[in-house]
């Protein structure tokens, strides 16, 4: 029995205590007060343009972007919940397919009204570029700090995490590049805008492998 206890001691003896989960809307709400005061203070060192305050007024852009904003929370809910192992994963599906269906939506939308040819001018002018840019400049320190969150959490599907952390962070930077943009036409948005969403989304799959590791 003596020694028993004495090898319990022993493999115990360095062990700290676990501190506990904060709540999901507490990590939520603290993630996104961080990505508004960045994306404000981006704004005030990027400047914008007038005609951007014009394209406010417009319904398009508040339906879209406000849609935008939607698919965003949902997908940082859904990239917290999937990082806590006590929580339902089925919550994390039905958050992934409405934002996912909303992007699928607003690309339907704008693709309805663009041409081929206009869609090929648009793709060659690489001007576009720094409209990508943005969406990934703004995106970077959202996600560090929304990473570095989930880490904690020790997520045991660490792939699907990281492509929703990754998939929300640059969905709020796509928001955000709108209001640095004042081009609309569909073909700009999809291109510059909306399709990297898509791609660097994709690239948090393997981010998730790399940094989420516990």
């Amino acid at each position: 029995m003596n020694n028993t206890q004495k090898l319990i001691k022993s493999l115990t003896k360095d062990i700290k205590p676990v501190t506990p989960t904060k709540p999901v809307i507490f990590n939520v709400s603290l993630w996104l007060l961080a990505v508004v005061f960045i994306t404000t203070l981006s704004f005030f060192t990027l400047g914008y343009k007038q005609q951007i305050l014009n394209n406010i007024h417009t319904t398009k852009f508040i339906t879209e972007n406000i849609l935008i904003l939607i698919a965003g929370i949902c997908l940082s809910i859904a990239a917290i919940i999937s990082s806590v192992p006590a929580y339902k994963k089925y919550q994390t599906v039905i958050l992934t397919i409405i934002s996912t269906t909303i992007w699928l939506a607003i690309l339907m939308e704008n693709s309805f009204n663009i041409t081929s040819q206009s869609f090929i001018a648009e793709a060659q002018k690489y001007i576009g570029t720094l409209c990508t840019a943005d969406v990934i400049m703004l995106s970077i320190i959202p996600a560090i700090i929304l990473f570095m969150m989930i880490k904690k959490n020790a997520s045991t599907n660490l792939a699907y995490t990281g492509f929703l952390a990754l998939f929300a962070t640059v969905s709020l930077g796509a928001l955000s590049s709108r209001f640095l943009c004042p081009i609309t036409d569909p073909s700009h948005l999809i291109i510059w805008h909306f399709a990297p969403v898509f791609i660097i989304g994709l690239l948090g799959i393997f981010l998730g492998r790399l940094l989420l590791k516990w």
